[in-house]
């Protein structure tokens, strides 16, 4: 089976989409739904109808499982964990942001940078030492 298509609930969601479930089968009212979802009535309308609609899966939002459209590219992510680990992997963190803005033109947050030297583990997270 192919996964790609699947996407994980969380136990929040698993509850809305039972609820909605019975409200569907006529098993629940709005009104007893709302309070157990918390949720105002008008609300739990909108939900129902779009369940109605496109099915329990249209409950989960639209953007679930999708990249964020402000993800640097794999590319870019690999150029500068080869920077940092060639040329740059004894400088500080700072300084290292620095250089690679410098002589190579990459702008990034140090934590940015930060994050993407850890995942690769080129870089271990340190601590404030006797603080």
């Amino acid at each position: 089976m192919d996964n790609d298509n699947f996407l994980r609930m969380t136990a929040s969601d698993l509850e809305r989409r039972d609820v909605v479930q019975r409200l569907l089968r006529s098993q629940l009212t709005i009104a007893t739904a709302a309070l157990q979802l918390r949720l105002s009535a008008r609300h739990l309308k909108r939900l129902k109808a779009k369940a109605r609609k496109s099915g329990l899966s249209a409950l989960l939002h639209g953007n679930r499982g999708k990249p964020s459209p402000n993800r640097l590219p794999d590319s870019e992510r690999k150029r500068i964990i080869a920077l940092v680990s060639e040329k740059y992997l004894d400088f500080s963190l700072t300084f290292a942001t620095e250089k690679l803005s410098e002589s190579h033109g990459i702008t990034h947050d140090p934590k940015t940078i930060q994050s993407f030297l850890i995942k690769a583990n080129v870089w271990t997270a340190q601590g404030l030492a006797g603080r």
